[in-house]
């Protein structure tokens, strides 16, 4: 069956490069993308853009007798995730040293010390990671560590964040609920409050047989099914602290954004479904290209589900050597093809359509099969993966989701152009002369899907735990026109965007005057933000007319500066929607953020016991735990007052060295702002649809 949205998607992108066209007149400032030639992947480390992710070790599946390493078992796994954190800085006695540290917090605080957080070595329903020596053979062997920050779920003092996680489930056995029970594990497993919902079942109990017989290990322990007698009832029943999580096929409630109390929706695409209003929903993606090209959202809210465990034991059971092969071509049934469609010449073959097959019929064509084909990919196509799994040379087009290098590392000539017959004909040819030679090019593929578990686990893990609420303040009656030292609505749209594409969980809260609060709103950027339901976690609030910043009267020395802002957020109330952790700016144009800064001032915050942690008086923010918000509104000067800051700390200046931040040093320029030119080359600008209208936002933010 044909994709029917890959019409509407092209008339889409045409219409969305007219109308970014015509936001704004000027010159292109295109030596902004200059540095946009890498993306962070979800472990943190800046990659090539079209390099996947690349765990050391396979994941799937678990060895039957998995040990720690040596160092793990000397200290104890287990213990790690109630252990009192590591309080001490600079570096443990020697390398040895880091095993004896009980936390990631503690970890991390000490130089040589990385902290492998998953190793599937211990209890497969929590996480219990360990302290290791940095560029060791322990941190090589670890599939997933964390070098620069501690996510907050890693951190939580009772070992749980006050979010409750809610996931919809549809009792039918197909690829979409599974993702979703994948996604409910895998939020069980790091120790999120969560729980699967249903309208199927009217007496709860457990989920199908299937999915039962496949997740049995990780299933054990999770709570049963809660019934809801239909979806709206489901939303309804929402309190502050709840998120639900749906696939795109559900309807978004447009009247449910984040800070009215009553929960929030994340939409999570898993395929290039038809866009619809979606403005109040959160949007994540199931693949770099549905988040990059698609739904033109943050790279960093990719998380990929996986081909069931079940599978990767059969194929692991299977000999993928070329004597077991037959010339046998398999090709999935919406591909559009048929058998007339394959020249059998010079090498004949059989042809084969994968439909309605039992599954074990399936599996065994895998495994006997030297090419398999899928056209048209709307989203993650299980075929594709799972045949590469059993030794089959996979061919796609470069249609859709089949054109993502980082979602399909293939080699680029089977990557075949849409539409073109004799390109598919030839790479079948070359595949049944050279099937020993070919197949061994297809082992980034292979690797990719047999680690897909494990990086899954790790970007549900720092997705969600950027639980934090950001509120800013913008102390001036209006916008500055030319000459003026108020901001400009420019930098508030470049600060707005920098925080949905860095933290595509977190909220963020803008208080304005009512005249910049009306102007920004007609902003043509912040209509195109919208329009990509990239504004769904974005509050604009407005002051009272009477509010001493926005009076006519209000002194020049007021304008845009840090000491006024620092007042209206000192009786700033945070909204009801109960975050975890509350991140106060005192300027549009004074700090950065960054998806590991906001980590290591969570780390702090919790290492130290602490209401409220600064990054020191010259950079205006505070961090806090928002149940204490009050304490903030005391900290007079913002970083003398306050318990603790982190300026000196290791991890800081982790992220600082580390790369996250391109092009940026911790010192401030003559002006008192940073460099305006440092967003535009943060590495999560490779989304290439914020680089369509990137230029845009420059020439307007900056009058260059």
């Amino acid at each position: 069956m044909g994709n029917p949205a890959a019409g509407w998607v092209r008339s889409t992108r045409r219409a969305f490069a007219y109308a970014t066209a015509a936001a704004c007149l000027g010159t292109l400032l295109t030596v902004y993308l200059a540095e946009l030639s890498t993306d962070k992947d979800d472990g943190g480390r800046l990659q090539p853009r079209a390099a996947p992710p690349q765990p050391d070790a396979k994941e799937f599946p678990p060895p039957k007798a998995a040990r720690p390493p040596p160092a793990a078992a000397a200290h104890g796994m287990n213990a790690s995730a109630g252990a009192a954190p590591y309080m001490g800085g600079g570096s443990p006695a020697g390398l040895a040293g880091c095993s004896v540290l009980k936390s990631c917090a503690g970890c991390l605080a000490s130089e040589p010390c990385v902290w492998c957080a998953n190793t599937h070595a211990g209890d497969v329903r929590r996480a219990a990671g360990f302290c290791v020596a940095a560029a060791g053979a322990e941190e090589r062997a670890c599939p997933d560590v964390e070098s620069r920050a501690c996510p907050a779920v890693l951190l939580h003092p009772n070992g749980q964040l006050p979010t409750n996680f809610r996931v919809i489930h549809v009792g039918i056995q197909k690829g979409g609920p599974e993702a979703l029970v994948q996604m409910h594990l895998a939020l069980l497993f790091w120790g999120f409050r969560t729980t699967l919902d249903t309208r199927r079942n009217k007496q709860g109990g457990q989920i199908k047989s299937f999915f039962r017989s496949s997740y049995r290990r990780e299933l054990e322990g999770a709570p049963d099914l809660r019934w809801f007698d239909s979806y709206d009832g489901w939303l309804a029943s929402g309190m502050a602290e709840d998120v639900f999580i749906e696939t795109e096929t559900w309807p978004c409630k447009n009247d449910m954004p984040y800070h009215r109390g009553m929960g929030r929706q994340v939409q999570w695409h898993l395929t290039v479904w038809p866009k619809k209003a979606r403005e109040a929903c959160t949007v994540a993606a199931h693949t770099h290209f549905i988040a990059k090209e698609y739904m033109a959202v943050s790279v960093r809210s990719v998380m990929y589900p996986y081909i069931s465990p079940h599978i990767h034991e059969l194929s692991d059971k299977n000999d993928r050597s070329p004597l077991k092969k037959e010339d046998l071509v398999l090709y999935d049934a919406d591909s559009g093809l048929t058998d007339k469609d394959f020249a059998q010449s010079p090498t004949r073959f059989r042809a084969v359509m994968a439909k309605g097959l039992k599954p074990e019929h399936l599996y065994d064509l895998y495994a006997r099969a030297k090419v398999c084909i899928d056209l048209r990919l709307p989203g993650a196509e299980r075929f594709v993966y799972e045949s590469s799994l059993f030794g089959c040379c996979v061919v796609v087009d470069d249609d859709q989701n089949g054109s993502d290098e980082v979602d399909l590392p293939i080699p680029g000539r089977f990557r075949v152009p849409a539409g073109d017959k004799a390109a598919l004909n030839d790479r079948i040819q070359e595949v049944l002369k050279r099937h020993g030679e070919v197949t061994r090019e297809f082992a980034p593929l292979r690797t990719f899907v047999q680690s897909q578990r494990v990086t899954f686990l790790r970007q549900v893990r720092r997705y969600f735990s950027d639980n934090v609420h950001i509120v800013t303040a913008v102390p001036a009656p209006s916008f500055a026109q030319s000459g003026s030292a108020a901001p400009r609505v420019g930098d508030v749209v470049l600060f707005v965007l920098a925080h949905v594409l860095s933290l595509p969980f977190a909220t963020l809260d803008v208080i304005l005057c009512p005249a910049a609060h009306a102007s920004l709103l007609s902003h043509p950027t912040v209509a195109l933000l919208r329009s990509l339901t990239l504004l769904a976690s974005v509050k604009f609030t407005s002051l009272a007319p009477t509010h001493a910043s926005c009076t006519s009267a209000a002194p020049a020395s007021n304008l845009g500066s840090e000491a006024s802002a620092r007042e209206i957020l000192q009786t700033y109330q945070p909204p009801v929607s109960a975050m975890q952790y509350v991140l106060a700016y005192a300027s549009v144009t004074g700090f950065p953020v960054d998806q590991d800064l906001i980590s290591v001032l969570a780390t702090q915050a919790v290492s130290a016991n602490a209401s409220a942690v600064s990054l020191g008086d010259n950079d205006s923010a505070v961090f806090s735990l928002a149940s204490r918000w009050p304490a903030v509104r005391s900290c007079t000067s913002w970083g003398a007052s306050c318990p603790g800051t982190v300026g000196t700390s290791p991890m800081y200046r982790r992220v600082l060295q580390g790369g996250p931040l391109v092009g940026f040093t911790h010192s401030r320029t003559a002006a008192g702002s940073f460099p305006k030119s440092f967003l535009c080359q943060h590495p999560v600008y490779a989304n290439a649809s914020v680089q369509r209208f990137l230029p845009e936002i420059a020439r307007c933010t900056f009058r260059l």
